[in-house]
């Protein structure tokens, strides 16, 4: 019983550390390096919990939703963009897109 009240307070802990780290990190608009999976994993681990939590508590789940993809996008931000330019698409409203583009948005080929 004591190694299995041991090993929960261990991860308690260490998910604690890592929403610190996340929190952090939001707060300097900066990643720490190498632990950018660790915060994102974090909080797929912790949103089922805080869900339940937020049903008790009577919090509607779409706001805690939306909380939940703030804070992604924030770190998202906060991480540099490591793609080539060549790689990258840009997507822009057909008004603005030419006839003859082969990368068409509305129009059939």
């Amino acid at each position: 019983m004591l190694v299995i009240t041991t090993a929960i307070f261990i991860l308690v802990l260490f998910l604690l550390c890592c929403l610190l780290l996340a929190i952090i990190s939001i707060m300097n608009k900066r990643t720490f390096p190498g632990l950018g999976w660790l915060t994102g994993k974090t909080l797929f681990l912790l949103y089922p919990l805080v869900v339940h939590c937020g049903r008790l508590l009577h919090i509607a789940q779409g706001s805690i939703q939306h909380s939940f993809i703030a804070v992604n996008n924030r770190l998202l931000a906060n991480r540099p963009l490591q793609a080539a330019a060549k790689n990258i698409l840009l997507l822009l409203p057909h008004c603005i897109q030419h006839e003859c583009c082969d990368y068409k948005i509305t129009l059939d080929p």
